[in-house]
């Protein structure tokens, strides 16, 4: 069943918590669709993991301008977005995004 039946259903039903999990599900998948656009226009590597799409900090940094990536950690840190560590990965999912 394609999302939008499910909104619909999830709507006649009253159902918000179906309601939040097909916007949730909406707004990930424009933000993936989106990040891969950047990434294509800039030329930065990114690797989708659970639906979520991923890049290296140090790639962002540097077609921001930014010399290393520390400049760009500062700022996710202050604005608290998420990053994740991509140590936490497998080495052939390091490997396909550096």
């Amino acid at each position: 069943m394609n999302s939008i039946s499910n909104m619909q259903i999830a709507i006649l039903e009253d159902n918000r918590g179906a309601v939040r999990e097909q916007l949730n599900r909406l707004d990930r998948r424009t933000e993936g669709e989106m990040f891969q656009q950047a990434a294509e226009h800039f030329g930065f590597k990114t690797v989708e993991h659970h639906g979520i799409r991923l890049a290296m900090r140090s790639e962002i940094a540097r077609v921001m301008g930014y010399k290393d990536e520390s400049g760009l950690r500062k700022l996710c840190e202050r604005y608290d977005l998420d990053a994740v560590s991509l140590g936490t990965f497998g080495q052939n999912v390091r490997t396909s995004v550096a």
